[in-house]
């Protein structure tokens, strides 16, 4: 296991910190850190009003230790600072 740092940029996102960190394991990739983002860890954060949509997650841009990332199967390096730019302009029309 090892701990992902996620700030989120752009965007009105109520409910979400700037950032957050995740517990993930070894080998997890950008797709697995999304879901983690998207259902929480069926806690308090999962369904939550304002957290972040599949429409926002879907057209956010990751940025993996400042590196663009489109592969949502790249395996996350540990201890990874990914930044989440949430794109909402692009979100019906």
């Amino acid at each position: 296991m090892h701990t992902v740092t996620v700030r989120y940029i752009g965007g009105q996102i109520r409910g979400k910190p700037a950032q957050e960190e995740f517990t993930l394991p070894m080998g997890a990739t950008v797709q697995d850190l999304v879901d983690r983002i998207r259902f929480g860890d069926g806690g308090e954060s999962a369904g939550q009003e304002g957290a972040l949509t599949d429409g926002l997650l879907e057209s956010a841009v990751f940025l993996i230790d400042g590196e663009a990332c489109y592969d949502r199967q790249a395996r996350l390096p540990p201890r990874a600072r990914v930044t989440v730019l949430v794109l909402t302009h692009m979100i019906g029309g």
